[in-house]
């Protein structure tokens, strides 16, 4: 064998073993492109599927009636606006608690808590 051919096989070779490793690298940063699509997708199944349980209690108030309703986030106002389940602003920049342009929807019912219903209340 002579040094000419020694050397056109190491070019072979070392064209081979670019190839492979081009290959190995191509389908790494796939895989990890994949896993990142593959959490995300994880990620929007279960924030959909805890708005949606919300969703599913918008409107709901149990067996209390509307003066017995008492908000923990304003404990002044107990009925501030709880007549409707479901609200919505739209693009409002008069509320000062949201960025000008943006959208938001307001869901309105009773938390679960372990209460327990003693005996029929009075209408």
């Amino acid at each position: 064998m002579s040094l000419i051919e020694i050397m056109i096989a190491l070019l072979l070779g070392a064209f081979l073993t670019g190839g492979v490793i081009q290959i190995f690298l191509s389908s790494s940063q796939t895989f990890r492109i994949q896993d990142a699509l593959a959490g995300l997708q994880e990620n929007g199944r279960f924030s959909m599927d805890f708005i949606a349980r919300d969703m599913r209690m918008v409107d709901f108030w149990g067996c209390i009636k509307s003066a017995q309703i008492e908000s923990k986030l304003k404990p002044n106002a107990t009925y501030d606006g709880y007549a409707a389940g479901l609200a919505g602003i739209n693009n409002d920049a008069a509320v000062n608690e949201f960025l000008d342009g943006t959208d938001s929807f307001t869901l309105r019912g009773v938390m679960a808590i372990n209460v327990f219903l003693v005996s029929q209340p009075t209408t």
